[in-house]
């Protein structure tokens, strides 16, 4: 059903730091023209990342709460952002761990 798509509008943020991630979901939070829908630490077991299929990281799903957004009825719109750290995702990327979620998700 259309009305349960929740990531057509993704963003990934890369952080140095898990303090830069926390300052980020601080600010994320405190933002009065987001709602705040979900907050979901997404880690699997270091074994899976080790073989380059796992993923560690933040995930954000909200809504935009302006006037603006209601007008043009973007404020049902449910988009995501993910907050990482750089470091990981450079592992992540030396695995080809893209292509074996693709692969996984496709069987």
């Amino acid at each position: 059903r259309a009305c349960m798509i929740s990531d057509v509008c993704r963003h990934r943020i890369l952080f140095d730091t898990p303090r830069q991630v926390v300052s980020c979901l601080e600010r994320l939070k405190a933002d009065p023209d987001l709602l705040i829908l979900r907050v979901k630490g997404k880690t699997h077991g270091t074994m899976r990342i080790a073989a380059g299929n796992g993923f560690r990281g933040i995930v954000v799903q909200f809504c935009m709460v302006t006037e603006e957004a209601r007008q043009s009825f973007a404020n049902r719109h449910v988009c995501e952002i993910q907050l990482m750290l750089k470091s990981f995702v450079e592992i992540c990327q030396d695995a080809d761990m893209h292509e074996r979620y693709l692969a996984y998700r496709d069987l």
